[in-house]
């Protein structure tokens, strides 16, 4: 896996470039929300990726029982404090190497953390071990780069601008690996930084083979977190995989 800037010097700046207008507060809500209509009453959850600790800080208020998982020491050491704050455990290690068995009853991995992992032997691995750390009946809740969207609709350039944020990207797509890869300029407090990212796109069905592979006996993909129908203009497969 790339480790990528905005994963380390960008790392105190990710929420103001990411996380804006409160998202965080709307997936966590949308993901009770989903958890909830499969009839699942949580009580320990595992964040893959949780990067500054954002969605488990909001689940760790709701009283739930949390574990972030992150391979950034930098976004870690911001997640530290609130993890302090809340009272939710951090580990440093990366998902494709790491079980607790049967140990969640939900696990997350939002604003597709795993398409940072682009190696088909590798997000097998991820998706192993996490299946290897629910409980019989846990549900795994996470979105990727939508395949049909990427190949028929991918916007080469993007330009965000917010009240003090400019965001601009350059994408193209790497057809034999199936990845995005992106250069992206920041302007921020005036000053200018940039970053690559490189993450992979999947393919509705291939997502379902992947995660029957590894033993998910239910799986369905949505437009979002609100459970808006699929179609090929949605930029991300929302995943919902019950073991």
């Amino acid at each position: 896996m790339i480790k990528m800037r905005m994963f380390k010097e960008q790392a105190k700046d990710y929420e103001r470039l990411y996380y804006r207008n409160n998202l965080h507060l709307r997936q966590v809500e949308w993901i009770e929300q989903m958890v909830k209509k499969e009839g699942k009453k949580l009580k320990r959850i595992l964040d893959v990726g949780c990067g500054t600790g954002l969605h488990a800080s909001e689940l760790a208020k709701k009283g739930y029982k949390v574990t972030g998982i992150d391979i950034s020491d930098e976004m870690l050491e911001i997640a530290k404090s609130r993890a302090k704050k809340y009272g939710f455990n951090l580990v440093k290690a990366d998902i494709c190497d790491w079980i607790e068995n049967e140990n969640y009853d939900l696990v997350i991995s939002i604003f597709i953390t795993l398409g940072y992992i682009y190696e088909t032997k590798r997000i097998i691995s991820a998706f192993n071990n996490i299946y290897k750390s629910l409980k019989k009946g846990g549900i795994f809740i996470f979105d990727v780069m939508n395949g049909v969207y990427a190949l028929s609709n991918l916007e080469e350039i993007i330009e965000e601008k917010h009240k003090d944020v400019v965001i601009k990207w350059k994408r193209k797509l790497d057809f034999l690996n199936s990845v995005v890869l992106g250069q992206g300029k920041f302007y921020l407090d005036g000053k200018q930084t940039e970053d690559f990212q490189k993450f992979r796109y999947y393919l509705p069905g291939e997502l379902e083979l992947l995660l029957s592979t590894v033993g998910f006996d239910k799986v369905e993909l949505y437009g979002n977190l609100q459970r808006k129908k699929l179609n090929n203009n949605s930029r991300r497969v929302f995943v919902l995989a019950r073991k």
